[in-house]
This record gives structure tokens, sequence and C-alpha cells, in this order.
């Protein structure tokens, strides 16, 4: 009887054993779905970071291209400054000689102008001295005229 209560304490704690390996098994295999999925999601996660890898490796070959254009630009836009401040100081330069040609030319006309204002006067004098020599002419004529008529009485 000792034997017997000792065997059936023995299966029953063989029966409590094989329910918690039942259930530690149950367990293992839910941690296994678990981690079959955890694995899956990994993948999926490794397949996505491939595809963002592959996303910046052309997102970073766009920017250097846009680079290189950038410095072309930055090129170009050198150069049309050169060329622009060229073409400032060419239009500042000829700007200068014009306005020393419309000076000099101004110069010209005001001195023209005091020429001509002093011709016009001194052709007036000459215009009132010859009808005061005409004028006087004409009485000198007739002076010499009545002369000669008193000297031919």
């Amino acid at each position: 009887m000792a034997e017997d209560k000792i065997l059936n304490l023995i299966l029953s704690k063989i029966e409590a054993l094989d329910t918690k390996f039942d259930k530690l098994d149950t367990k293992v295999d839910k941690l296994s779905d678990r981690f079959d999925k955890l694995d899956s999601k990994v993948s999926k996660l490794d397949s996505k970071v491939s595809k963002l890898d592959s996303k910046v490796s052309k997102l970073d070959s766009k920017v250097a291209a846009l680079d290189s254009r950038v410095d072309s630009l930055e090129v170009n836009l050198s150069n049309f400054r050169g060329e622009f401040n060229n073409f400032r100081n060419e239009t500042n330069e000829t700007l200068a000689r014009i306005e020393k040609r419309v000076n000099a030319t101004f110069d010209q006309v005001g001195g023209l102008s005091e020429y001509r204002t002093k011709t016009e006067a001194q052709l007036d004098n000459i215009e009132s001295d010859m009808s005061y020599y005409a004028r006087k002419q004409v009485e000198n004529e007739k002076e010499i005229y009545k002369l000669e008529r008193k000297m031919a009485k």
C-alpha cells in the first residue's frame, strides 16, 4: 500500500509534468509561430530597407547630377557677371565720351550763338551806316547839283 501511494504520487507528478510539458510544447509552438511571423516581418522590413537603399542611391545620383548642374550654372553666372561688368564698363566709357562730345557741342553752339548775335548786331550797324551813307550821298549829290546850277548861271 505504501508502495501504491508512492507510485500514485509519482504517477500524478508525472501526469502533472506531462501536462506542463504539453503546455510548454504549446507555448513553444506559439513562440515558434511568433518567431516565424517576426522572421517574415524582418524579411519584409529588410526588403523595404533594400528598396529604400536603392531609392537613396538613386536620389544620391540625382543630387550629384543636380550638383553638377548647379556648378555649371555657377560658372555660367560667373562668366555672365564678368561679361556684364565689361559691358557696363564699356557703356560707362561710351557714355562719358558722349557726354564729353555733347559738352563740346554745347560749348561750340554757345560760342556760335554768341558770334551770331554779335554778327547780327554788326550787320545792323553796317546796314544803318549804309543807309546813312546812301542818304548822305543823295544829299551830297543834291548839293553838287545845286552848286553846278549856281555856277552855270
